[in-house]
This record gives C-alpha cells, structure tokens and sequence, in this order.
C-alpha cells in the first residue's frame, strides 16, 4: 500500500494502481504459504545444513554473482535469440525466463553447498507428480486471468508458490 501510495503522492506521473497492490498481496501470500516449510523433525537435516551454508559470507556473495551473472547474461542472450526468431522484442519473456534459469542455478548451488543432493532428489522424486498438477493449474489459472486487465504472470506464480508448498508438505 505505502509503494502505491508514494507513487501516486510523488510527481512521478503515475497512478494509484489496485493491480499493484494485489499483485503485491498475493507474493506475500505466497511467502507466507512457505513459512515453517522446513519446521518437521523429517526437515531437521535439511535446516541444519542450510543454517551452516547460510551463515557464511561467501555463500551470500557467490549467491549474489550466481544470480546476477546469469540473469543479466540470460536475458540479453535469450532478447537476441527471440528477436531474431520472431523480429519482435520479448522484454518480459526473456528476462523470465533468465530469472527461472539463474533461481535453479542458485538453488543448485546452495544444494551442493549443503550436501543435501540424495536427500533433495528423494523429496523431488515424490514431489513430481504434485508439481506437475501444480504447473498446469497456474497456467489454466493465467489463461482465465489473461481475459482481465489484471497481470496473468502473477497469478500463475502465486498459484504455482501454494501448490509446490501444498506439494511439499505432502513429500516430507
């Protein structure tokens, strides 16, 4: 609220925008779904060895380039390679499909660093399916939003956040 508030007091030349503030909603909805996800005693191994990765400054700064290196570097390669297929800019696209590239990286990165890869890969196994459903759901969910003025990529997120959580609780 205060984000949107501040911008519609500022001459910035931007309206108050209810879009905005539900979108944002809906993310801190989506944080909060993921809150004590790692609270059960079967998660135990998994929160110990992440408080250890997490604890070292390092970590944080290679996290850091991790991030920023691909998502930079993935988005202007994947602008070319898009505009080049349909002579049409894809901003939007690129740069999404960059962050989800660059958000594997670093949680491939911290998995390592934690040694939870056998653990992680048998939470996956079972988790498959559930995400699966879960995928399809926030597009069928951006397909229905898509016919509103309201931004489709969000809802599909936010519905993509609560399923894997739903599916999480499931597979520990």
């Amino acid at each position: 609220f205060f984000d949107e508030f501040t911008q519609h007091a500022f001459p910035n030349f931007r309206e108050f925008s209810t879009h905005d503030v539900l979108a944002g909603q809906l993310g801190i909805a989506s944080f909060m779904a993921w809150v004590g996800a790692l609270s059960k005693p079967s998660t135990t191994h998994i929160r110990e060895n992440l408080i250890e990765v997490f604890a070292e400054r390092k970590n944080w700064v290679s996290i850091f380039f991790i991030g920023s290196t691909i998502t930079s570097v993935g988005t202007i390669a994947l602008w070319y390679l898009f505009k080049s297929i349909e002579d049409e800019q894809y901003s939007s696209a690129a740069f999404f499909n960059a962050f989800l590239l660059a958000t594997s990286c670093v949680l491939w990165f911290v998995i390592c660093k934690a040694r939870l890869q056998v653990h992680i890969h048998c939470i996956v196994k079972t988790m498959l399916p559930s995400t699966l459903v879960t995928i399809v759901l926030g597009a069928l969910f951006g397909i229905a939003t898509s016919f509103t003025s309201f931004d489709p990529w969000v809802v599909s997120m936010a519905v993509v956040m609560v399923g894997l959580r739903i599916a999480w609780d499931k597979a520990t």
